[in-house]
């Protein structure tokens, strides 16, 4: 390839990159995490945990694992009650959880 076309080659592939517009990933959503575990301090696998959020009464579920961890993703931005279920088990119940975005 001659400089001249090599010059025309990168010019046209500048001019590309600047016309794609830039997206900047924003976040809305935010998450719990954490670990079932009963009153002695074992885990708690297969427990039913759900949060329901206190402004709109969405609600978001997950199972915990073998290792009594669970997570719920994607939660809007708001308030939630946290509640944990399983037969033979008292259900816990935790009002005001508060789920923010992170902020770098």
């Amino acid at each position: 390839m001659t400089p001249r076309r090599l010059m025309c080659a990168m010019s046209c592939l500048i001019a590309l990159l600047l016309a794609i517009p830039t997206v900047q990933a924003q976040t809305t959503t935010g998450g719990l995490l954490g670990v079932v575990r009963d009153a002695n301090g074992g885990v708690v696998p297969g427990a039913n945990v759900k949060a329901t959020n206190a402004g709109t009464n969405a609600e978001f579920t997950a199972v915990s694992g073998d290792s009594g961890q669970y997570s719920l993703r994607g939660l809007p931005v708001g308030t939630y009650v946290v509640t944990v279920e399983l037969q033979g088990f008292r259900t816990f119940r935790h009002p005001d959880v508060v789920v923010r975005v992170k902020r770098a």
